[in-house]
């Protein structure tokens, strides 16, 4: 699929604007908190999936790709500042669990299914389609 078409099908299936709001929620954690279970289990491991996943960006999401240097470099960061306390791990799973249930309400509201369930590739370009409605709308406010 080229670029224009895995964000023309996953746009297609959240059009509704709870859905979106959902999603401008979830997404980021639901993607930080991913990042979070590796690092918890071995920065180094973080570090080098977040490096595999940019080279998904960079290859199939290539107008994408400076958005998730930027997301991936925040969650990294903010796993290095919180990773040390004793509820990180326990946190990030209940806040994991609560923004995948906050996502499917939302695609009830929507009455769509999520699109990674027709390919597990969407679990990669929701946060990039998230990030490009944070920068339009930073865009739009200056």
């Amino acid at each position: 699929m080229t670029e224009n078409d895995l964000i023309s099908t996953y746009s297609s299936s959240h059009q509704n604007k709870t859905n979106q709001v959902v999603h401008y929620v979830c997404v980021p954690i639901i993607f930080f908190n991913v990042v979070a279970f590796f690092y918890a289990l071995s920065p180094f491991l973080a570090m080098a999936l977040s490096g595999v996943s940019l080279i998904f960006y960079y290859r199939s999401l290539r107008s994408y790709f400076s958005l998730m240097i930027i997301l991936i470099l925040v969650s990294l960061s903010i796993c290095y500042i919180f990773a040390p306390f004793e509820h990180f791990l326990k946190t990030n799973i209940l806040l994991f669990v609560l923004a995948w249930i906050g996502q499917f309400w939302g695609h009830k509201v929507e009455g769509k299914n999520p699109s990674f369930l027709q390919n597990l590739l969407f679990l990669l370009v929701g946060p990039a389609w998230i990030m490009a409605k944070f920068r339009a709308r930073l865009i739009s406010k200056a």
